[in-house]
């Protein structure tokens, strides 16, 4: 046997091979181009041209179908050591059974038959050598090397296939719990075309299964995935990563994409310190929004038909789950077709550099890892896996992936929470650098590592924005105060992404419905006020319009203003342990709970909308002050047009001095500047924000107005309002009101009442302007003509000179209630009432309301029946006059108001606008104004649907809505909406459990400080408000306190107040108990702060770590109380025990008592009744109990002892006598 030419054999393993580096052991293959270098016909034909053909085949025609049939499997024998006869005889048998290169690889079986291919086909071996066959078996692969192409997605092969891929030494390795991936260089024969390097993803389950197991499970999950994956490229979408190819490798399954530059956390890792630019601005905002364009793709795909499924198997399996190894329920997927991403983050956001771009540039962004993108499922999430990052998928995870219940349906929203997060970050790293953006995750890191926290109480689960997220937003603010590009973004992530609530009815299913888990309370559909999470529709749009700003206003993109002063978010000195302002985790009282709300939280859009209306209405002669010429301006001033985007004035502050006296505006500027105490000899700035003008980098509170004239053009960024305000009393100011009236009863349904409207027991007919008439009727006597009526809220003043009706007058003057029933002397009515009447009439509304007139007075009165009416009095009102401006029934609110400074300046337009002094201030005006200290004036204001304030400055408009001043600017606050909720409290009831408690508190701790001209209206003055509280909470109770139920904390929580604490140095504010006169008929227990004068707070035991007590404390409301059922609930099941708290310090037993004459060393010995106690102590002793101080009195009852309350406090568990069974009594 003559032996075989080495030639070819020798040529192509010392030229044409080349290493593979993807697996672990190298591996060397013959690329596609060389081996079609090598072998060619005249190779083969050589290599054969000295072996015998027999006659019926001349050696032309073998090495022709050779070379187009099988020249693989001639190549691989002729480097595995076969002769040339020997190889021959193989071709021979392959054509005769016509066999090719398509059969390869041929598989090597346990007989040794040499079977081909994975199907049995015929033996091709006869007498050829085991070690032969071996060598082709081992050699085969080298040549059996996979082409990819946009013709072919998914790539089965065999474990044994070499890749032609070479590692990227300097790309980076992300290991994960449920991937790897890797970069390499694709050879070029063999490239995805335009793709030489790539990423390899593999996927693994690593520890989670048995081996078996885990195989099936990535098996299965492998090829859903896949399917997902291929639809996501019929997308076509540039900014999301295309993957190139699905492969299955014996028991490893991969997927490849482009490999990037970076992903946007390594880009950002590049500039710890950040110096900002127009150019990185605007690229960066352009980047963000075509990936919101990806993501709106994305969660509006249209499924495939099965005929468009390209090269995916017709028996795969559904395309809705996801990989990433965890366990998933399928939901009917008939009505699906859309794809959620579900783990976005920075790492997943892949950075592409062309040839165009330098390193600095922020490039393509695309979105990548679509491990978790999946067609509507239900997926619950297995924990046990580390994430990829330290700062990885649990970081950017919405509220609704996190609970005990963990099998909720995850939305499309669920990916716009995680862009709001990068997006913050995004403005972060454009403002200050890297080095921020890792500051703020350790501030996370520290608190929970979420951009969110959920507050728990029972099995109410609620989240809110994390007050850290919520402080560096705070801090960006005042950096970018100006209009600007990032100042709207940031408003976006604000207002838009990062918000907690979900919109209701979300289809998730087949049938439409929504998936509620436990984490979560379904929203109340009625409550159209509510913020709900943005589409991605709404993003994408949203980000438009800012590019769109940038393209027509250059100064919008980047302010080129100095930042020289600028410094960085600093990290909270109180972030090593959360902080809890809505959700307390401490025991101090929360002091500062329901203080009023700071004016820069204040919303104060434009609504031109609204004032167009008023325009046509009243008609453009109104609008225009007297003062219309121009003033006098600077070189300088002359020079700022207020409209232009991002707008503000930097000047220095002795500049204004210089030119006050010679230039309007500089004057103006200068009052401002000098009104807030600020230095004088260093610049200020005004940035306009919206309709008005703010001073920034101090307190940043609005200072003056920006108002356009009725010849302003439309749309326009400055407010269409009156410089000089329509004085009260007049025509026009009434005009004013009713199409305030008007509006709010065409466009806001919340606000109006439906069905029959109870009457209260008396009201004024006013008559009307044309047959003016005053009486007082009976509406069980009287049928009115209309159910529409007005109510008057105000201030009593001194009670001697109160107008009033009453039963029997001894004064002689008539003032009885039969009198008045024929008449009301109009002519003796105080200002106050005359200036209501007059109102009435004019707003056409026949009837009025007002309480010492329509409810009888004094001894023989019937105020302790009329007062359980109040509820229905004030929320049935047509509106309520609220007299803010009025101290007493005696001044009026119709009188005249001081005129506000301003100044006239003409626009680019030659058209004028004016420069306004600051008044639309509704806290100082009216929160924090003398009326709103009265005590019966919170209830009236919670239950009207809408309100007129009339204060000394202005008069504002407050309806579900929000508020509307007279100068025709908008204001909005959300903690401000709490009281304006025309159905309250159902905008608090929209609220978790933990807010809602809170809620109620901020609401006693407010009233328990208001001022009473008769101190005994305590308990009736808030007794409405009590009962829609009770029943939207669905509780029982009385007196300030709710009880939901044994074991669940409500009770308990109400219990825990105390006298307020006064800061160090200022006097002890110690409770009086209220004398109730026999004539109001009722009892006010101890335990209640109803039966006391002067404010209190409230102990907060933490939320989650609390035991309440039910063995020692009983509700009077319990069926096992042991109290009559019909009975007064006043009195308290309690044991009472005995503790000694002598030497302890401060942070272990803190005790406050009521009264002055409670204090201890008093004469009798008080005991301690346990209320709740904390879940968990350091050491036995050490768990802190919530009490209640109890003081015994010499009385005795069926019970036991009778007790009244002293005091509340905590203390630690070993100063209390728990041995025995303490004493049993009520406390009443």
């Amino acid at each position: 046997m003559r032996t075989m030419n080495k030639s070819l054999s020798d040529l192509i393993i010392s030229q044409a091979l080349e290493p593979s580096t993807f697996d672990t052991r190298p591996e060397k293959y013959c690329p596609q181009n060389k081996f079609d270098t090598f072998v060619t016909e005249e190779a083969i034909a050589r290599q054969l041209e000295h072996v015998q053909c027999d006659d019926k085949l001349t050696r032309q025609e073998l090495v022709r179908w050779t070379y187009k049939n099988a020249r693989k499997i001639f190549v691989i024998m002729v480097v595995s050591g076969f002769s040339n006869e020997e190889a021959l005889a193989v071709i021979r048998r392959i054509r005769a059974k016509g066999l090719t290169d398509e059969c390869l690889p041929i598989s090597k079986p346990d007989s040794d038959d040499g079977t081909i291919g994975p199907a049995p086909h015929p033996s091709i071996w006869e007498g050829e050598s085991i070690t032969q066959r071996d060598n082709f078996f081992d050699k085969q692969w080298r040549f059996i090397i996979p082409v990819f192409s946009a013709k072919q997605f998914h790539h089965d092969l065999e474990p044994e296939t070499i890749l032609p891929f070479e590692e990227i030494e300097s790309s980076s390795i992300n290991q994960g719990g449920f991937s790897h991936v890797r970069g390499f260089k694709v050879h070029q024969a063999h490239q995805y075309p335009g793709y030489a390097h790539v990423a390899i993803k593999e996927i693994q389950l690593h520890g989670r299964t048995k081996a078996r197991d885990s195989k099936d499970e990535v098996d299965k999950e492998w090829e859903k995935e896949a399917r997902a994956l291929k639809d996501i490229n019929d997308l076509d979408h540039g900014h999301i990563i295309r993957c190139l190819a699905a492969i299955r490798k014996g028991r490893s399954r991969y997927f490849m994409f482009p490999l990037a530059n970076s992903n946007l956390t390594e880009f950002w890792k590049e500039t710890r310190e950040q110096i900002p630019s127009p150019t990185l601005i605007k690229e960066s905002i352009h980047q963000i929004y075509q990936l919101s364009g990806a993501l709106y793709c994305l969660h509006n795909f249209e499924r495939r038909s099965p005929e468009q499924a390209g090269d995916t198997p017709s028996n795969a399996p559904s395309v809705s789950l996801t990989l990433e190894g965890r366990p998933i329920e399928q939901a009917d997927e008939a009505s699906t077709s859309n794809i959620r991403h579900g783990d976005l983050k920075p790492d997943n956001i892949l950075r592409f550099l062309s040839g165009d771009n330098n390193s600095k540039s922020v490039g393509m962004l695309k979105i990548a890892d679509m491990g978790l993108a999946k067609h509507h499922l239900f997926l619950t999430q297995d924990r046990s896996v580390a994430t990829e990052t330290k700062y990885g998928t649990a970081l950017y995870e919405p509220p609704e992936a996190r609970g005990k219940n963990l099998k909720v349906a995850r939305s499309r929203l669920y990916d716009i929470w995680s862009m709001g997060c990068i997006i913050f970050e995004f403005i972060i790293w454009l403002l200050y650098g890297y080095d921020m953006i890792d500051s703020l995750h350790k501030e996370l890191e520290k608190a929970g590592f979420q951009y969110f926290e959920h507050d728990r109480e029972g099995s109410s689960t609620k989240a809110r924005v994390h007050p850290i997220v919520k402080r560096w937003m705070q801090h960006i603010k005042m950096e970018c105060k100006t209009d600007s590009a990032i100042k709207d973004l940031l408003d976006l992530v604000e207002k838009k992404l990062l918000i907690v609530d979900l919109p209701p009815r979300r289809p998730s299913a087949a049938n439409g419905n929504l998936r509620v888990g436990a984490l979560f309370e379904k929203p109340d559909t009625n409550d159209d006020s509510r913020s709900y999470r943005a589409t991605a529709e709404v993003l994408r749009d949203s980000l438009h319009s800012i590019l769109l700003k940038a393209e027509n206003d250059k100064a919008y993109i980047f302010t080129r203003n100095s930042r020289d002063a600028i410094t960085p978010p600093s990290q909270s000195s109180n972030t090593l342990q959360p902080i809890h302002n809505i959700i307390p985790s401490h025991t101090k009282p929360m002091n500062t709970d329901y203080s009023l709300p700071p004016l820069d939280q204040w919303e104060f859009p434009v609504d031109d909308l609204f004032a167009s209306k008023v325009l046509a209405q009243l008609g453009a002669k109104t609008f225009r002050p007297q003062e219309q010429a121009p003033v006098a301006l600077c070189s300088r001033c002359e020079r700022y047009d207020f409209r232009l985007g991002g707008f503000y004035i930097e000047v220095k502050a002795a500049e204004l001095l210089d030119g006050r006296s010679r230039c309007g505006l500089c004057r103006v500027l200068w009052e401002v500047h000098v009104k807030g105490e600020r230095k004088k000899d260093l610049k200020v700035r005004f940035v306009r924000d919206g309709s008005m003008l703010r001073i920034s980098g101090s307190d940043s509170l609005p200072v003056l107005s920006l108002l356009a004239g009725p010849e302003r053009k439309v749309p326009n960024p400055i407010q269409l309002g009156f410089p000089e305000l329509l004085q009260p009393g007049t025509q026009e100011f009434f005009h004013l009101i009713k199409i305030w009236l008007q509006d709010c009863d065409d466009d806001h349904p919340q606000c109006c009442t439906t069905g029959q409207i109870p009457l209260p027991t008396r009201l004024i007919d006013v008559g009307t302007n044309g047959s003016p008439e005053l009486r007082l009727i009976e509406t069980r006597e009287t049928v009115p003509e209309s159910t529409k009526y007005i109510a008057l809220s105000h201030r009593w003043g001194d009670e001697k000179t109160h107008f009033s009706t009453l039963r029997r007058d001894q004064s002689g003057r008539g003032r009885e209630l039969e009198a008045f029933k024929i008449r009301i002397p109009e002519d003796e009515l105080p200002a106050t009432f005359k200036d209501a009447v007059v109102t009435a009439r004019t707003l056409d509304v026949r009837y009025l309301w007002i309480d010492s007139l329509c409810i009888i007075q004094g001894d023989e009165g019937d105020f302790k029946e009329e007062s359980k009416n109040m509820e229905t009095v004030f929320s049935c009102a047509y509106c309520v006059l609220a007299v803010s401006r009025a101290a007493s029934q005696c001044d009026g609110f119709l009188k005249r108001i001081e005129p506000r400074k301003y100044i006239t300046l003409s626009g680019k337009d030659k058209q004028p606008f004016y420069v306004c002094q600051w008044i639309d201030d509704f806290s100082r005006h009216v929160l924090e104004g003398p009326l709103n200290r009265r005590g019966w004036v919170l209830q009236e204001r919670a239950l009207a649907r809408r309100t007129i304030f009339f204060t000394e400055k202005q008069t504002y408009f407050e309806c579900g809505e929000g508020i509307r001043c007279q100068s025709l600017m908008n204001m909005r606050h959300n903690m401000v909406d709490f009281l304006g909720d025309p159905k309250f409290p159902s905008k608090a009831m929209n609220s978790r459990r933990g807010l809602k408690i809170v809620y109620f508190q901020n609401l006693y701790k407010q009233y328990s400080r208001l001022d009473f001209t008769r101190v005994e209206d305590k308990p009736f003055a808030i007794e409405g408000l009590e009962n829609r509280l009770r029943a939207a909470y669905q509780t029982q109770g009385g007196y300030g306190i709710f009880d939901d139920g044994q074991g669940k904390g409500l009770f308990h929580r109400s219990l825990l107040w105390q006298r307020s604490e006064a800061p160090e140095g200022a006097p002890v504010p110690w409770l009086s108990r209220i004398s109730f006169s026999p004539g109001r008929n009722i009892s006010v227990p101890t335990w209640s702060w109803m039966a006391y004068q002067g404010g209190i707070d409230y102990l907060a035991p933490e939320f989650d770590k609390t035991d309440w007590e039910i063995g020692d404390i009983q509700p009077p409301w319990s069926n096992t109380s042991g109290m009559p059922a019909n009975g007064p609930k006043t009195k308290l099941v309690v044991t009472a025990r005995d503790f000694n708290v002598a030497g302890s310090r401060e942070v272990e037993a803190k005790l406050v008592y009521d009264t002055d004459r409670q204090r201890p060393g008093g004469t009798r010995k008080v005991q301690c009744v346990i209320v709740a106690k904390s879940k968990h102590g350091q050491v036995d002793g050490e768990r802190r109990y919530y009490v209640l101080i109890v003081e015994p009195t010499d009385l005795i009852n069926d019970v036991g002892k009778v007790y009244e309350r002293a005091g509340a406090g905590f203390m630690l568990e070993r100063f209390i006598m728990l041995d025995g069974p303490g004493i049993r009594g009520v406390i009443q």
